[in-house]
């Protein structure tokens, strides 16, 4: 019987550390969720560049890297490239919410926004990550805050329009706050309104 194909892409590097699919499996007890448009950047990301960081296994469960190693199998990987972590079963949880929690202490810079549209051209909003899948203008005059101005003269000074870039993760949850704030301001609100609003609420306390 002729030996199945190997389906896999990534880094000279990692070849040494392939194994199969599978032969590991995802931790049942993960704590960081992926909502599905996690799993689709991931996928774009890993199908443009390949795996370029191995997953973490722990006793062949994956404790470092479930994202990833999910958006492989979708992709159709026959092999993963892996590393074995050796400790115990508590020091395999720990490192598992250390390692999701730090990558949420680390944030861009201001210069991230010119990066990525330089880049927009060649790369899709998935292939940088969620990079430019959404954007809101801020603030956004609606009929009520045009009532200050009284003439053309009062709107060239009415406030600059400034863009705030979210990634697919961060979008869904500014997404569903506005939907419940147009809810029960009317739908006519526009998004920047609503975060103004948002925003406003969290620093009264």
């Amino acid at each position: 019987m002729p030996k199945a194909k190997m389906v896999w892409s990534g880094t000279k590097e990692l070849k040494s550390s392939l194994v199969l699919v599978s032969e590991i499996g995802p931790d049942p007890e993960n704590l960081n969720f992926h909502p599905e448009s996690s799993y689709e950047v991931l996928k774009k990301v890993i199908g443009r560049f390949g795996q370029h960081k191995p997953v973490t296994v722990h006793k062949d469960i994956v404790i470092c890297g479930n994202g990833v190693f999910e958006a492989c199998k979708r992709l159709g990987y026959t092999h993963v490239a892996v590393s074995t972590f050796e400790g115990t079963d508590a020091e395999a949880k720990a490192l598992a919410i250390a390692d999701n929690k730090t990558k949420s202490l680390s944030y861009f810079n201001d210069d991230v926004a010119v990066a990525v549209q330089d880049l927009m051209p060649s790369f899709s909003a998935e292939e940088l990550g969620g990079w430019g899948s959404a954007s809101v203008s801020m603030p956004s005059l609606d009929e009520e805050d045009l009532a200050g101005f009284d003439d053309e003269e009062d709107l060239e000074e009415r406030p600059e329009q400034k863009t705030v870039r979210f990634t697919h993760d961060q979008w869904e949850i500014v997404r569903a706050a506005t939907q419940k704030l147009k809810e029960i301001n009317g739908q006519a609100m526009s998004e920047g309104r609503c975060v103004e609003l948002i925003c406003a609420d969290y620093l009264a306390g």
